[in-house]
């Protein structure tokens, strides 16, 4: 039985005259002859169907034809719309194939139904046969183990750090994240810093990235750096470091760099230079240190206008025996909403916080994409690590050695899982904000003056609220009280 709805047909042709020569089909020609009966009420939901008889064919066949014909004598010449047709046959052609052909033959409108029919059938098929393919490709897929870009080594439950034996004797290691959970890399990066000297070389060079988050420093004081409302609507979270420093966007067109040294080996611009020069002679990138300790792009170095943009950021942390340098680097990030979700200090309108917290400066930027198309995070990675092999006095080929840290490491450490409990609190996020005062001044006719509130925020919470009606004469008489201290909460 060839069938078909009529929105089936709507869908694959669209073509008014098509459904009218099947909904009133024409009168029978010499030929070949149609037959058409209406369904039954109960089956209103089945397709419309036709079953064509020629005069060839047998008598059993002819005289079943005849009878169906002579009982509804009105099916084929009624001229009402009916809501579904069906043949008196089952849900197979009833009749050899060179009757169908015969009759397609003798019906234009039947012909063309028929070849629409047939392209919906191998569209159907066709489509079965690519979503079975997609599944195979997927099952194919997860089985088959992930490839490394940076090294044949991962790093495992049994032995974390198995570095090369080579580069573990220069003193070297360096390692690349998998993962893009900030709070996961800031716990990883918090792990290598801390492990006792006897387990880990001197000097560790770790590269990682992140989801897109926006990151303060260990003294900064968020609702003074960052749009919180908008990252609150966008999804974007907020992170603490446990270095100090401003505050910097983070996606996955951003790389982090950790450059791990003993305390008496630390300097400010000691792996910023390392960086520097892997991008001028690696990538071919016009870079340099500024008097800001930060990596940047000279622009137009031949011309007048020559500009220096910032690509890279760092931050530090010298503790007694040890030092990290930290810091970013503007691959090809979305610099729309790195201008979206910073305030640089601003507090968003006005300015009305104040406090002992570090405030970010800000600077004109760039992106490595802008200077060289090709340039990816692959490409920094092995570029830099090649520096740092060179500069600690490791055999070439560093770039190729680096061991992948992922989340089956994370997992089997307690104590990364407690850097990482302590990363994500509110105690950690929030409250340890420097105390500050946010003061805020508006006009209302009403009570012949304005009206300043002045809010004394300490480690998170509000703890006191001082509103003041201040007139012409400014004369000032306030309204002290304390507020609930969830009040402050995002």
């Amino acid at each position: 039985m060839v069938a078909a709805t009529t929105g089936a047909m709507r869908f694959y042709g669209g073509r008014p005259r098509l459904l009218a020569a099947l909904v009133n089909p024409p009168p029978s020609s010499s030929s070949a002859a149609r037959v058409v009966s209406r369904a039954p009420a109960a089956a209103a939901s089945r397709s419309p169907s036709y079953t064509s008889s020629s005069s060839s064919s047998s008598a059993s066949t002819s005289a079943s034809a005849s009878a169906s014909a002579s009982a509804s004598p009105s099916a084929s010449t009624t001229t009402t719309t009916p809501t579904a047709f069906s043949s008196s046959s089952s849900s197979s052609f009833s009749f050899p194939r060179s009757n169908l052909a015969a009759a397609a033959a003798a019906d234009p409108a039947f012909s063309e139904w028929c070849v629409l029919a047939h392209h919906r059938n191998h569209y159907h098929h066709a489509r079965h046969q690519k979503q079975q393919q997609q599944q195979q490709q997927q099952q194919q897929q997860q089985q088959r183990p992930r490839p490394r870009l940076f090294s044949t080594t991962t790093a495992t439950t049994k032995s974390p750090v198995e570095v090369d034996a080579g580069d573990r004797a220069a003193g070297v290691e360096c390692f690349v994240s998998t993962v893009t959970d900030p709070f996961v890399n800031l716990a990883l990066e918090e792990w290598l810093f801390q492990r006792p000297e006897a387990e880990c070389a001197p000097n560790v060079l770790f590269f990682w990235r992140n989801a897109p988050c926006v990151v303060v420093g260990r003294n900064q004081n968020p609702w003074r750096e960052c749009n919180l409302p908008l990252m609150r609507r966008d999804g974007v979270p907020l992170v603490r470091r446990r270095s100090g420093g401003g505050t910097v966007y983070h996606d996955l067109g951003n790389t982090n760099y950790t450059a791990i040294t003993p305390r008496e080996s630390f300097s400010r611009d000691l792996h910023a230079e390392m960086v520097a020069r892997a991008l001028r002679a690696r990538l071919d990138i016009p870079a340099r240190v500024n008097a800001r300790h930060d990596v940047v792009v000279v622009v137009d170095e031949k011309k007048d206008t020559a500009a220096e943009l910032k690509v890279s950021g760092s931050a530090y942390k010298v503790v007694q025996r040890r030092a990290y340098h930290h810091g970013t680097m503007l691959i090809d990030a979305d610099l729309a909403r790195l201008g979206r979700y910073l305030l640089g200090g601003s507090g968003g309108s006005g300015g009305g916080i104040v406090g002992r917290g570090v405030e970010s400066v800000r600077s004109p930027v760039t992106r490595l994409r802008e200077h060289s198309f090709t340039v990816t995070h692959t490409d920094f990675c092995r570029a830099v690590a090649e520096e740092y092999g060179l500069a600690h006095g490791c055999r070439p080929g560093l770039k190729n050695r680096m061991v992948e840290l992922g989340m089956d490491l994370f997992l089997s450490s307690a104590a990364m899982q407690a850097s990482y409990k302590e990363l994500t609190s509110w105690e950690w996020i929030y409250a340890q904000t420097p105390e500050f005062t946010d003061t805020v001044e508006r006009a209302f006719p009403s009570v012949g003056g304005r009206v300043r509130a002045t809010t004394t925020v300490k480690d998170g919470v509000i703890a006191r609220v001082d509103v003041d009606v201040v007139d012409d004469e400014e004369t000032t008489t306030a309204t002290t009280g304390a507020v609930a201290a969830s009040a402050i909460m995002p």
